[in-house]
């Protein structure tokens, strides 16, 4: 598969899109029948592209060496050497979002992470927080940003809750825990911010990860018992529709829910609506 002519016609992005579904099933092909040798054969030139745009790693007049996450071992005459806005761009294909204070331990400079920003590949959506331009918006997005702008808090109350689909309230903000007397710096982002103290705070924090990035997120159990302790801040039909699908869910016990109702100090609140849903 000659590509030498391509670098001429890449402006067009269904041309891109579809070059690069062409080279993607090569690659299967050569896979399959073991052709590694005859696989891609590129020009310096374009060899350079693909390995900027599509993360390819390619040897001139020779084949690809590294495809994503498949490796192929060939005898190449021409070898790049990976630059250091290579390394960030490629690391924004495991972390979503990614903080500038993280960059020394992978070997970059925000110098290079300030380069990208001004070609418009990298944008700034927070302090010290940034994203590739074209990457692509989830569900989860804001939640895993608000997490890497404010990695001490942890999702509570009705992000908890949506988090472990236990309610079928759509929180427009993050809603955060942050301990009691710890400051927060002002952004911009959609964080609602609420002070927990002591073991309030500290008890039932679980940790997941999602896009890449550490998210704290208190348990089920602990959930409820926050909702009951909120209940006039988020309502007390929230509150009881937690208690009820976490234990229709069996997301946790019920020694699970009186342990952490004597820590948020709800267990005369939680008592009787506890002991008509158990009966």
């Amino acid at each position: 598969m000659d590509v030498s002519d391509f670098p001429h016609i890449l402006s067009d992005d269904r041309i891109v899109t579809a070059i690069r579904a062409i080279i993607r099933l090569a690659l299967v092909r050569a896979l399959d029948v073991q052709q590694k040798d005859k696989l891609l054969t590129v020009d310096e030139a374009t060899a350079r592209f693909f390995y900027r745009v599509y993360n390819f790693t390619c040897c001139y007049k020779s084949t690809i060496l590294l495809y994503k996450y498949g490796a192929f071992v060939t005898h190449g005459t021409f070898a790049m050497e990976q630059t250091e806005e290579d390394k960030i761009l490629a690391l924004f294909h495991s972390h979503k979002v990614i903080r500038s204070s993280d960059l020394e331990k992978y070997g970059c400079s925000r110098q290079a992470l300030k380069r990208l920003v001004d070609k418009g590949r990298v944008t700034q959506i927070g302090r010290g927080l940034y994203r590739q331009v074209d990457a692509e918006v989830t569900e989860n997005s804001t939640v895993v940003e608000a997490c890497k702008a404010f990695p001490q808090g942890v999702l509570c109350l009705v992000s908890a809750l949506h988090f472990y689909h236990l309610s079928t309230q759509i929180p427009h903000d993050v809603w955060m825990a942050i301990k009691a007397g710890k400051r927060v710096y002002r952004t911009d982002l959609p964080v609602q911010f609420f002070r927990f103290s002591g073991s309030a705070f500290t008890e039932g924090v679980e940790s997941h990860t999602i896009e890449g990035v550490e998210v704290r997120v208190y348990c089920p159990a602990k959930t409820v018992a926050d909702c009951f302790k909120f209940r006039n801040t988020i309502g007390l039909d929230v509150a009881l529709e937690a208690l009820r699908e976490c234990l229709k869910a069996k997301r946790c016990s019920i020694d699970d829910l009186w342990r952490y109702a004597r820590i948020c100090r709800v267990t005369s609140v939680m008592r009787s609506y506890m002991e008509a849903y158990t009966q």
